[in-house]
């Protein structure tokens, strides 16, 4: 649960968002999920092209990617002693009406993902399919080119429009981050994305970060810098 407080010099809010509520029955390998979820598809940390059953990453707003969707979620989960050592299925029904997912076009929505972790490299396929909204298919990709260094990528397309990413993150062994990501959304509005933080900064349990956001499509920059702290409870 998230609660929020706006003040905009005309009028002020106070509003609470259930993030997530749901009832999960099985184990880790085979399970089933029913209510209010969030789905982790991608592998962006600024933008994802593929996540289709959840709100659109904002990296100046994160938090509003916390709130999830109304949905019926079916996993499963499996390893293999071959060249693929373990892979998983996801299965998704999402309605939308009145009641569950009421900000969405009334509408029935089906997905599916499936992961392979093919040698070192991390592969996901996926679909969504709607009895309104436009049928989206994706894929996305990371490897380590080094013990430090991640690749990443994603691409998903409709038959109107695609939207695509590719980043590195550089994580040091003393908690020193860098993430870049290029990427282009459904609006065709192009992107580049950077992050710096640092663990420990000057002080236990301090986080610091800067992060820069140029869409060069329409000439505008952002930049934000920020700290936080995480005690020891997890209270951050």
């Amino acid at each position: 649960w998230s609660g929020y407080y706006l003040n905009d010099e005309k009028d002020i809010k106070t509003y609470g968002v259930l993030n997530e509520a749901y009832v999960k029955y099985g184990n880790v390998n085979k399970n089933i999920t029913v209510g209010k979820e969030l789905l982790k598809w991608g592998k962006g940390y600024a933008y994802s092209a593929v996540s289709f059953f959840t709100r659109p990453k904002n990296p100046l707003y994160p938090e509003d990617l916390k709130n999830g969707r109304s949905m019926v979620h079916i996993k499963t989960i499996n390893t293999l002693n071959s060249t693929i050592k373990n892979y998983s299925l996801d299965l998704v029904y999402m309605p939308s009406n009145n009641t569950f997912n009421s900000d969405l076009q009334k509408s029935q929505n089906f997905g599916a993902k499936l992961y392979m972790l093919i040698g070192d490299i991390d592969i996901d396929l996926m679909f969504e399919k709607s009895n309104v909204y436009l049928d989206k298919f994706g894929g996305d990709f990371s490897f380590n080119l080094l013990s430090e260094l991640e690749i990443h990528g994603e691409y998903a397309f409709d038959k109107d429009s695609s939207s695509y990413l590719l980043g590195l993150k550089y994580a040091s062994n003393y908690d020193f981050t860098i993430t870049s990501e290029w990427y282009k959304d459904w609006n065709e509005n192009k992107f580049i994305y950077a992050k710096v933080s640092q663990k420990d900064f000057y002080i236990d349990y301090l986080t610091a970060y800067v992060t820069g956001i140029r869409n060069y499509t329409q000439n505008m920059n952002s930049l934000l810098l920020g700290m936080s702290y995480d005690f020891k409870n997890n209270f951050v």
